[in-house]
C-alpha cells in the first residue's frame, strides 16, 4: 500500500499536547477500470460536455445560458473565492466526542494513517494510538491533507489492531437518519424472532471480503482487456439484481 499524503495530526488537550506526523493511505482502491478504454484510433478517450440535441461537443470553457429564471451564473474570481481555503500540514483535533455520537450512516469515506518514518514519529503515533483505545473518543478534524483536496468534517478514530483512521463525514443536511423512516405498527412475535435468531446464529460463518467483488466492475474489466487484446467481448446474461434489461459482458 503506498501513502498518497502526509500530514500532521495535533492533539492537545488541558496541558497535554502530542504530534504525529503520519503518512495517509485511501481505506478503498481509486483504481477505476475506465480510464483504460481507447478510441478507435488507438488514442485515449476524453471526456467533455456534450449538447444534448445536436451531439457538438462544447468547448472548455464556453459560456453556457442559463437552464431556467431560478439559476444563477459566477463569474470566474466569483467561483475562486468559493473555492479558495487555506492548506495546513497540521491537522488539528478540533474537540473530543464519545465514538457513538457519529453513527456510521453519518460516515463517507475511510483513510488510514500510519507513522512517518522514524522512530520518534512511530512513538508519537504509538502514544495517540493508545490515548485514543483508553479514551473511547473519536476526535473532530477538517481534514485536508493534500493541496487542492476539498476540505471535509472528518473525525479520527481507532480500528484494530491499534490503528488510526479518519472517517470523512456527510455534510450537514445531506443526509437522514433512520428515525425519518416511517413507524412500525406491526407487533414483535418474540417466539418467531428467537427462532430465526437460533437459525441465523447456527448458520453463521466467517465473512470472505475477498469473494465479494463489484460484479459490474469484474466484467467491466474483462471487456476492456478483450478489447486490448483485439477481441470482441460477448454479451452474456444479465447479472442478478440488475435493472431489467441490463446485460453483461464476457470475454
Amino acid at each position: 500500500m503506498r501513502a498518497y499524503a502526509t500530514t500532521t495530526i495535533r492533539v492537545r488537550a488541558a496541558e497535554r499536547s502530542v504530534t504525529a506526523p503520519v503518512r495517509v493511505y485511501s481505506a478503498a482502491s481509486e483504481a477505476d477500470p475506465a480510464w483504460r478504454l481507447v478510441a478507435p484510433s488507438g488514442g485515449r478517450v476524453r471526456l467533455g460536455q456534450v449538447d444534448a440535441d445536436t451531439g457538438e461537443p462544447i468547448p472548455p470553457g464556453a459560456a453556457l445560458p442559463r437552464a431556467h429564471d431560478s439559476s444563477v451564473m459566477l463569474s470566474a474570481a466569483e467561483w475562486a473565492a468559493v473555492h479558495h481555503w487555506e492548506v495546513s500540514q497540521v491537522t488539528e483535533i478540533l474537540s473530543w466526542h464519545t465514538a457513538d455520537a457519529v453513527p456510521m450512516w453519518r460516515r463517507e469515506r475511510c483513510y488510514y494513517l500510519g507513522p512517518a518514518k522514524g522512530l520518534a514519529a512511530e512513538r508519537a503515533y504509538v502514544t495517540l494510538a493508545g490515548a485514543i483505545a483508553r479514551a473511547r473518543c473519536v476526535g473532530l478534524v477538517l481534514w485536508a491533507p493534500r493541496a487542492g483536496m476539498r476540505p471535509r468534517w472528518a473525525v479520527v478514530s481507532l480500528v484494530p489492531p491499534m490503528r488510526i483512521v479518519v472517517w470523512t463525514l456527510h455534510p450537514a443536511g445531506a443526509v437522514r437518519g433512520p428515525d425519518e423512516l416511517p413507524a412500525l405498527e406491526a407487533p414483535e412475535d418474540a417466539g418467531r424472532a428467537d427462532e430465526l435468531a437460533r437459525a441465523i446464529v447456527s448458520s453463521a460463518t466467517e465473512l470472505d471480503h475477498d469473494a465479494c467483488i463489484d460484479p459490474i466492475e469484474a466484467r467491466l474489466e474483462a471487456a476492456i482487456d478483450a478489447r486490448l487484446s483485439g477481441r470482441v467481448p460477448e454479451v452474456g446474461t444479465a447479472i442478478a439484481g440488475a435493472t431489467k434489461g441490463a446485460k453483461g459482458v464476457r470475454s
